[in-house]
């Protein structure tokens, strides 16, 4: 039987009201903190330029807010899963 790989992509976002996770690549922990302060949203953890947030506001609202006012880009968390037969 041949292997073969599947690699699936997940938004880490929730439906409804719910809170979703956002990333952003900061250099520091107090970049982190102030991007968070920036957005009005909170930050969940921040590890090897990566900070994590969550949120309930809508993205393209928070995407729209830092387009116009220079503020770290934020992406959605992903999650990859990679499946081999």
């Amino acid at each position: 039987m041949r292997k073969k790989e599947i690699m699936e992509l997940h938004l880490a976002e929730s439906p409804g009201n719910q809170a979703q996770e956002l990333i952003a690549l900061v250099s520091t922990q107090g970049e982190a903190e102030e991007t968070a302060r920036l957005y009005g949203i909170d930050l969940v953890s921040f590890f090897d330029g990566v900070a994590v947030y969550s949120t309930t506001r809508d993205l393209l609202v928070l995407s729209e807010l830092g387009a116009q006012n220079g503020y770290p880009a934020l992406e959605p968390k992903r999650v990859r899963t990679l499946y081999a037969e």
